[in-house]
C-alpha cells in the first residue's frame, strides 16, 4: 500500500468551497448585527439628548415664556424661538451631555446648510419639543445599483422600534403619529416634552 503525501485536488476544492460558504454565512450574519448596533446607538443618543434637554428645562423653566401665542426662550432680555435658541446656545444643552459631539453642526454635501446627525426642534408654536436624527437619506431599501442601502436598513429597523420608543417621521410630529418612520422621510424624531 502506497502512502500519500498531501491532499488530492478534489479534497482541496471541498475544503475551499466549505470555507467560502462558512465565510459568506458569517458575513451575512454580521451585517444584521452592525445594523442592530447602529439602531441601538441612534436610540441611545436620542435618549441622552432628550434627558439633557429635560434637565436643562427643569433648571431653566423660568426662561421659557409665552409671548403672544408662542413659547420662546428668554436670554439676556432677548426672546428667541426654541430652534433659534438651539442654533445660538447649544453649549447650554451640551453641558448636560457626556458625549458633547452629538450636537456638532457641519456643512451638508453641497456645503450650504450646517446640519448634524441630531437636532433639537420645537413645533406647535414651541409647545412640543423633539430630538430628531438626520438619517441623511430617503428612498427605497434597494439603491440604483440593486444593492441594499445600509442607511435605509437602519431606518427600516428604526421603523420597527417606532412604537417602543415613540419615534415618528419628521412630517408627522405635528400630528402626534408615532409608528410612522418611513423611508421617504429624512428625519426620525423622538418626543422630549410638551409644555402646558
Amino acid at each position: 500500500m502506497r502512502m500519500r503525501k498531501g491532499f488530492t485536488l478534489l479534497e482541496m476544492l471541498v475544503v475551499i468551497v466549505t470555507l467560502g460558504v462558512l465565510s459568506a454565512v458569517m458575513m451575512f450574519s454580521m451585517l444584521g448585527t452592525v445594523t442592530t448596533a447602529d439602531v441601538n446607538n441612534i436610540i441611545n443618543n436620542m435618549q441622552m439628548l432628550r434627558t439633557a434637554t429635560q434637565i436643562w428645562y427643569k433648571n431653566n423653566a423660568s426662561r421659557v415664556v409665552m409671548i403672544g401665542s408662542e413659547y420662546k426662550i428668554r436670554t439676556d432680555g432677548v426672546d428667541q424661538t426654541f430652534s433659534d435658541f438651539m442654533k445660538d446656545h447649544q453649549d447650554e444643552i451640551r453641558k448636560y451631555l457626556s458625549n458633547t459631539d452629538l450636537l456638532v453642526l457641519r456643512p451638508d454635501k453641497e456645503g450650504k446648510n450646517n446640519t448634524g446627525d441630531y437636532s433639537l426642534i420645537a413645533v406647535s408654536k414651541g409647545k412640543k419639543w423633539y430630538v430628531c436624527y438626520n438619517s441623511g437619506t430617503t428612498g427605497t431599501i434597494i439603491n440604483d445599483h440593486g444593492a441594499e442601502s445600509p442607511e435605509l436598513k437602519v431606518k427600516e429597523k428604526l421603523a420597527g422600534q417606532a412604537k417602543t420608543y415613540k419615534l415618528s417621521g419628521s412630517t408627522d410630529i405635528t400630528k402626534d403619529k408615532f409608528q410612522s418612520v418611513y423611508t421617504d422621510q429624512k428625519w426620525v424624531c423622538m418626543s422630549i416634552l410638551e409644555l402646558p
